[in-house]
């Protein structure tokens, strides 16, 4: 049996039963061991580079810890490995700096290998503007351009990935597998964002008599994605030869004249229907080889599928200011439901009462969602209720923030009938609120859970906490450390006030993971309320 240990290239010192990292001890390696080889941390972890099929599957010990860590196939303890053939490893942890970085290293933090397409965005006649402009001006336009570019890219399931000068780059696939899904997406966000640009042209020419272009460039294939960074301030990101392919792609717009243009990787995974301009075969920077590219000028809507087709309608409709609004007139829906008659609830009879014009804000929500669902009505064919539309609204609007995705499901009933109910009021005491809540069926934790999109949102022109925008665990922390800097509520304050709730404010304060989970769940149940029907999903 012949083990080799990277990146020191020796050959251990093989004795059959001791565990790798006994051999790699032996044999005189400093192998990291924080918690001396017992299992309990991850330091003395290994890349199986080959002899990974000779090994027992993990035990529950190091299975335990690979799920924790996120930590792939390829990836063992040493310290529970026992080999049994040959083998070639490298160890992962080579120093103190590296003990720390892995004891601090969350499961989200693991790095991953995964097909992604990523898009690059520049603005063309920056430099100019700049020259000519003042640094406010500057700045202001472009938090202006970065917002209009975001929207289309989170309206197509992207994430921002980061902020380059006059750039933006983003990526898709970060939950999506389907590369046909990852990929549409893409290209969707990618003509959505030459169309916003002709919005924010019109601006910038009333105000600064200028004009920019942009061009577009999207790839698809592999990436790592990990948080990379100082330990008190990682961002997600990605490497590899895929980032630095699109980058090239954009590049080419300059040289060619054109706006988007994606490889022949992203083409693959498109339907013929997609209306192409140019193609060609260019020798990218860098590169040896010639890559083949093609010029995308439309992505016309295809055959009908009724959910996909409410998704991306919705998803143009949805604008992420205006998407906490959306989850307030949930809540308010919801709250219509009386216990003694078993009326209201979340069935749109809210967008019929008349009352909800004394809340300007939220008239004007329940208006832009009627209007869309009759508008979507007028086009297609539809067979979902105005409740389901509006969960689907609700939905993709908690997604807009940073929630999961959902299957609104559909088979809700509703009614025009105006059930007043009750609203939870900001100096309603703990009893009062849990009291409400399980009128409507909710649990405390739910109670707690809930009370959590007062994360995003605002009351007054003051937000609620520091993201405003951002679905976080930002709202427990702010309850847990009493600030009251934001505009939370003093029904808010009474969750720490009750051994129960105040239990569940800590466990969600600490664990983001949990609290989305949980939310996600409440979210769906609370779309039920005063719905005595089996939805079909």
């Amino acid at each position: 049996m012949r083990i080799i240990m990277k990146p020191e290239n020796v050959n251990l010192n093989v004795t059959e039963g001791l565990s790798l990292l006994q051999m790699s001890l032996n044999s005189n390696i400093p192998h990291a061991n924080a918690c001396g080889g017992k299992g309990k941390c991850s330091t003395c972890r290994v890349l199986v580079l080959s002899g990974d099929e000779t090994l027992d599957p993990p035990r529950f010990t190091e299975a335990a810890i690979k799920y924790r860590k996120g930590f792939p196939e390829t990836v063992r303890l040493a310290c529970q490995t026992i080999p049994k053939g040959d083998m070639v490893v490298r160890r992962l942890v080579l120093d103190e700096k590296d003990i720390n970085s892995s004891i601090y290293t969350n499961f989200k933090e693991t790095p991953i290998e995964k097909k992604v397409a990523v898009l690059f965005a520049d603005i063309r006649g920056y430099t100019s503007f700049v020259e000519k402009n003042l640094p406010y001006d500057i700045i202001h336009i472009l938090n202006r351009f970065f917002y209009s570019m975001g929207e289309e890219i989170l309206r197509y399931e992207g994430t921002i990935d980061k902020y380059m000068g006059d750039g933006i780059m983003a990526v898709f696939g970060l939950e999506e597998d389907d590369p046909k899904v990852v990929c549409q997406n893409a290209v969707r966000a990618g003509l959505g964002m030459v169309s916003a640009m002709e919005d924010f042209n019109t601006y910038l020419r009333k105000n600064f008599n200028e004009a920019f272009q942009i061009g577009v460039g999207v790839h698809f294939g592999p990436a790592i994605i990990g948080y990379i960074g100082h330990p008190s301030e990682k961002h997600l990101t990605l490497i590899g030869d895929t980032v630095n392919t699109a980058s090239r792609i954009e590049n080419l717009n300059k040289k060619l004249g054109t706006t988007i243009l994606i490889s022949e990787n992203v083409h693959f995974y498109l339907p013929e229907e997609v209306e192409l301009g140019r193609k060609i075969r260019a020798k990218l920077r860098g590169k040896e080889i010639e890559y083949e590219i093609f010029e995308v000028q439309n992505f016309p809507d295809l055959e009908f599928d009724e959910e996909n087709a409410i998704r991306l309608f919705i998803q143009k409709k949805i604008d992420t200011f205006a998407a906490p609004s959306i989850l307030r007139l949930a809540f308010h829906s919801a709250c219509s439901f009386d216990p003694i008659t078993g009326k209201g609830g979340f069935n749109a009879s809210i967008f019929y009462d008349p009352s909800l014009e004394s809340e300007p804000k939220l008239y004007k929500t329940a208006k832009m969602i009627l209007e869309a669902y009759e508008e979507f009505k007028s086009g297609y064919p539809l067979r979902r209720s105005l409740s389901d539309f509006f969960a689907f609204f609700l939905f993709l609007a908690f997604e807009r923030l940073g929630g999961h995705r959902m299957n609104p499901g559909k088979g809700r009933i509703d009614s025009s009938e105006i059930i007043s109910g009750e609203i939870p009021l900001e100096d309603w005491d703990i009893g009062k609120l849990k009291q409400r809540f399980a009128e409507m069926g909710f649990e405390p934790i739910e109670l707690v859970v809930l009370s959590g999109a007062h994360t995003v949102g605002s009351s007054g022109p003051k937000p609620f906490t520091g993201s405003p925008f951002k679905f976080t665990n930002e709202y427990f922390h702010s309850l847990l450390s009493n600030n009251r800097e934001g505009s939370l509520l003093n029904s808010d304050f009474a969750l720490i006030q009750d051994s129960e709730t105040y239990k569940w404010v800590g466990i969600y304060a600490k664990n983001l993971d949990l609290f989305m989970d949980d939310f996600s769940k409440a979210l769906m149940k609370l779309t039920m309320i005063g719905q005595n029907v089996d939805l079909e999903l």
